[in-house]
């Protein structure tokens, strides 16, 4: 689906793994580490090289911005929230996906449901530098369960 993805991956105690993890139970989806998607759809070299170009450069933060929305990749669908990279408006969308379904759409309440989770935790769903970490995935299969950590 994404083929080879390097990710801003979220520590597992960050409030956005929180949300990924009540959301997977409240809506019986799929859990998958919380990340913000450096580049998708690389194949496995290419994935080496620029993970290897990029590896020791600073870590940026993160700042929440606007609301939940949902995409469609084919039968993909989405829950994602904006973020800022470093406080600013880049020329790239970074957000996080706190949500994924296959074959299915959210609903209008879905993603209220979702909006509302993520507006009473808005002040600690910011990322700093040190929440994060570079990782490499393969993120072939439609299904993120089978999405993979490749060892480097």
């Amino acid at each position: 689906m994404f083929k080879y993805c390097l990710w801003y991956k979220i520590t597992d105690n960050h409030m956005v793994n929180n949300i990924i993890n009540e959301l997977s139970f409240i809506l019986t989806t799929e859990r998958y580490p919380g990340h913000l998607t450096i580049k998708a759809k690389m194949d496995h070299l290419d994935s080496i090289k620029l993970y290897n170009q990029i590896k020791f450069d600073k870590e940026p933060y993160f700042e929440l911005i606007g609301s939940v929305y949902q995409t469609k990749n084919d039968n993909f669908y989405a829950l994602q929230q904006d973020y800022l990279f470093n406080g600013k408006e880049s020329n790239r969308n970074y957000h996080v996906s706190l949500v994924y379904r296959l074959n299915k759409g959210f609903t209008k309440e879905e993603i209220e449901l979702v909006n509302n989770m993520v507006n009473d935790k808005k002040e600690i769903l910011g990322i700093k530098n040190n929440e994060i970490k570079k990782e490499l995935f393969n993120c072939s299969n439609i299904n993120c369960k089978y999405w993979k950590k490749v060892k480097l």
